[in-house]
């Protein structure tokens, strides 16, 4: 049985007419593509190509739709920093202070994180006052994760910035015990094939398996390290392990203003390794992490993909 609308009956609730009311939500669906295509290729880092699709988005609903409207420009600023822009987040910041009405919290949390990191290259000196005026507006996890990239900076008191990421950072740890402890068993049962493996012999499996302890040469490491100390193979492997990839910039942030910086370049090593294949965009962003004179640019561009 094959259901007929009659599309003059269909769109009559909403008044004018049906060719208009189609047309309109057909530019919506379009757009809405349009925009989840744009998280795509930012991921698969081909920023330009978002950029344009976030732009043909905005066209559709920058006249009707203000809420997706102001998705868009914000996206469109955040591919900017991807590439390296030193973009100006004044104007979203204005642009919502206005309609703070039409937009729930987490919406005006995103926009005061933006605004408030951006004035880092803008107007430092003008950080701690908005700070203080959006403190109350913005989320747990937007507030964390400014206060800790603020810290990098200098520009936001380190040890209640490093108190606040380690909390966040050992509330989901809490669930991640049982998979440590895995991972560790691995190292440990598995140490032969994993050997046998890196001269060319084993099973394919194990590569798959390697990208959970930041590639072939640091399983190997482990294996080697398990013949030695146990609880080394655990410290490591517990360092390493994350919920996601938010999770995982919580403790890169928290492991550099703590001072521990080769275990902070250990993890975003492996979660640049982790991410290889499943998110371009992440594993090129962990990896300049990696790297000491790109880091802070890198947490810069980790804040604005994350937020």
């Amino acid at each position: 049985m094959i259901l007929k609308i009659d599309s003059e009956d269909f769109f009559k609730p909403y008044g004018g007419k049906a060719e208009d009311k189609f047309k309109e939500c057909l530019d919506v669906l379009i757009a809405s593509t349009n925009y989840d295509l744009g998280i795509i290729l930012r991921d698969l880092r081909k920023f330009k190509d978002a950029r344009d699709r976030f732009e043909s988005a905005l066209k559709v609903y920058e006249s009707k739709h203000f809420y997706n409207a102001l998705k868009c420009k914000s996206f469109i600023k955040r591919i900017g920093i991807l590439e390296g822009k030193d973009e100006n987040f004044e104007d979203l910041f204005n642009e919502m202070e206005r309609n703070k009405f039409r937009l729930d919290p987490e919406t005006i949390s995103l926009i005061c994180a933006e605004y408030i990191l951006s004035l880092v290259f803008s107007h430092p000196n003008q950080i701690d006052e908005t700070l203080r005026s959006c403190e109350d507006r913005m989320s747990y996890k937007h507030r964390v994760l400014t206060e800790g990239v603020l810290s990098v900076f200098g520009f936001f008191d380190r040890r209640k910035a490093i108190k606040d990421l380690k909390e966040y950072d050992d509330e989901i740890k809490k669930g991640l015990n049982e998979v440590v402890e895995r991972r560790v068993d691995f190292v440990e049962n598995f140490g032969d094939l994993v050997m046998t493996e890196l001269e060319g012999k084993g099973d394919f499996f194990l590569k798959d398996k390697a990208k959970y302890f930041g590639g072939l040469d640091n399983l190997k490491e482990l294996v080697e390290l398990a013949k030695k100390d146990r609880s080394k193979v655990f410290e490591r492997v517990d360092l390493i392990t994350t919920a996601d990839s938010i999770h995982a910039f919580v403790r890169l942030l928290w492991l550099y203003l703590e001072g521990f910086k080769r275990e902070a370049k250990i993890l975003a090593q492996a979660e640049s390794e982790y991410w290889k294949d499943r998110n371009p965009c992440l594993s090129w962003l962990f990896g300049e992490a990696a790297k000491e004179d790109k880091f802070k640019r890198a947490v810069i561009k980790l804040f604005y993909y994350h937020i």
